[in-house]
């Protein structure tokens, strides 16, 4: 049962989590905001009904999901380029330099630096974005003003409970911060202090969700109008705050002039990014399925986002929010059709849907009731889907190698088992995804060899390609190293036959597989490269 409280959490006082509430309430415990029209703000707080044990068997079945995704997830490329990018970087060097080739601000770097530096290892790499996306899940579960089966999708969805989760990248930030900023919601003009933090760590983590910080701050800035221009001291720090970490993030992340990142991220046109946007939601009509979408499934599946969208879109204009989503869905749109997207991308637009929708929650029981059921209804739909590709990523996470980096580093060890004076070249950015497995940088051919550090660097400048051409095959095989790490990322029949030609076979063929939603979004195999005459050696013994 809903109710409408200014102070007061609907749990008993004997529940073991309510020290913990405690807190929450201190953010969200005010129920009178000043807002546009100057209007009271109903602050709805729903109760776990009469069996609290729901939600907290329920939170501990996801941590254990966690630990058991997490143990089998090896991880991909760009996860381990920010580890290493912690482990081999001062932060100054993060956030001078080394942001502007990798796209975004470098909090989630300096926070895997403070980690590091205390000893944390890359074993339990997926411990630090599965915590972030857990607490999260915990202020959804027992802060947000949804109905308990919500709050229980909600926590079981796709991007909270897997790709954010799991996948350890910045977004797990965002799994965290949205739920935070949408329960300190209601009082952030009479706490715009912390309200502002909040927007400005949310600045801090990438690019999208920077867009999307930059119209919350602005929501604030309009509603505490009066207070600026009474120049109360807070509100000024406030803004104060934002503006100075929203100007860091845009000199961190701004691209620098020699970027070699050609053909990674390139922008996706209008009908990509509307195609992105579906992912966020429903990205296909048969959604238990495990096989990648059909055109007309994915066509299908955008109009089923606008069947969900559109209801959310009615919540918010009741709640005068509707700038701020339609808003939010256009910076979306315009950022991935213009600049990049990936799917996981799609992610920070579900979390800030979500947080909108926990704002304007008070304003549902002023929809017609036609309305409340549609949006009702679509709220289902989406969580029905979201959690299938939940349980479907995890099973295919644990059937499958995210990523070939486990293995093929076991293969480079065994290498310099045998002879520890081996050399290892890599061709192609994601045979880097093995470096964090070694101490110190593993391949002759990049940065002359030397120890540190072991991540790729995107610059054009680099004698190291991130995108190499058949010359640069040529020019590593002269060098004789005694192992080539080949990404998928090139020509393979055509580097395949160039080696042969300079003495070199294919030994092996590790395979890597990137897992979105139920389905292999991308094949990542690393191919393995030998000297012909030691394979022939190795046989002869062998025989």
């Amino acid at each position: 049962m809903a109710l409408l409280v200014t102070g007061r959490a609907s749990l008993p006082d004997s529940s073991p989590f309510s020290r913990g509430l405690a807190w929450g309430r201190r953010i969200a415990s005010n129920g009178m905001v000043a807002t546009a029209g100057e209007a009271e703000v109903e602050v709805a707080a729903v109760g776990l009904g009469p069996h609290p044990w729901i939600a907290h068997l329920a939170f501990a079945a996801l941590v254990m999901l966690l630990v058991v995704g997490g143990a089998y997830h090896e991880p991909w490329f760009d996860e381990a380029q920010s580890w290493l990018i912690a482990r081999d970087a001062t932060p100054w060097t993060m956030v001078s330099h080394l942001m502007h080739y990798e796209g975004t601000p470098g909090l989630w770097h300096l926070l895997l630096w403070g980690l590091q530096r205390f000893g944390y290892p890359y074993r339990g790499f997926w411990l630090i974005s599965s915590t972030l996306a857990a607490a999260g899940s915990w202020v959804i579960l027992y802060r947000s003003p949804f109905p308990l089966w919500m709050r229980l999708g909600l926590i079981f969805s796709y991007f909270q409970a897997y790709q954010f989760a799991v996948v350890a990248r910045s977004y797990a930030l965002d799994a965290l911060l949205f739920p935070l900023v949408a329960a300190a919601w209601p009082s952030r003009v009479k706490r715009p202090v912390s309200y502002a933090l909040l927007l400005a760590l949310l600045a801090n983590t990438n690019a999208y969700a920077f867009l999307l910080s930059g119209l919350l701050a602005l929501e604030l800035a309009w509603s505490a109008r009066d207070l600026l221009w009474r120049r109360d001291a807070r509100t000024w720090a406030a803004a104060l705050i934002y503006a100075v970490c929203a100007i860091a993030a845009v000199l961190q992340a701004w691209p620098a002039p020699d970027l070699n990142f050609n053909g990674a991220s390139p922008p996706l046109k209008p009908v990509g990014a509307v195609l992105l946007f579906a992912q966020a939601f429903i990205d296909r009509v048969d959604i238990f399925a495990m096989a990648a979408p059909t055109t007309p499934s994915l066509l299908g599946g955008v109009v089923l986002t606008i069947f969900v969208i559109a209801p959310i879109g009615l919540l918010c204009a009741r709640a005068r929010l509707a700038a701020l989503l339609w808003g939010g869905i256009l910076a979306f749109l315009a950022f991935s059709a213009l600049e990049y997207g990936k799917l996981w991308h799609s992610g920070v637009i579900f979390l800030y849907v979500v947080a909108l929708a926990w704002m304007a929650w008070p304003a549902r029981k002023r929809l017609p009731r036609l309305e409340r059921g549609w949006l009702d209804g679509a709220l289902a739909l989406l969580l029905v889907s979201s959690v299938s590709s939940t349980a479907l990523a995890f099973a295919t996470d644990i059937r499958l190698p995210y990523s070939s980096s486990a293995a093929t580093a076991a293969l480079v060890k065994q290498l310099r088992a045998d002879n520890p004076r081996a050399k290892v070249a890599a061709l192609g950015f994601t045979a880097f995804n093995i470096q964090p497995s070694f101490q110190a940088n593993v391949f002759a051919n990049s940065y002359g060899g030397a120890s540190k550090p072991g991540y790729i660097d995107w610059s054009s400048r680099q004698t190291l390609s991130p995108w190499p051409k058949l010359p640069e095959l040529a020019a590593v095989l002269a060098r004789k190293p005694d192992m080539v790490l080949m990404s998928a990322i090139l020509n393979g029949p055509a580097f395949v036959s160039a080696a042969k030609a300079k003495g070199y076979c294919v030994t092996q063929t590790v395979t890597g597989d990137l897992i979105w939603k139920s389905y292999v979004s991308d094949h990542d195999p690393i191919t393995v490269l030998r000297p012909c005459r030691t394979l022939a050696v190795s046989s002869h013994g062998a025989s």
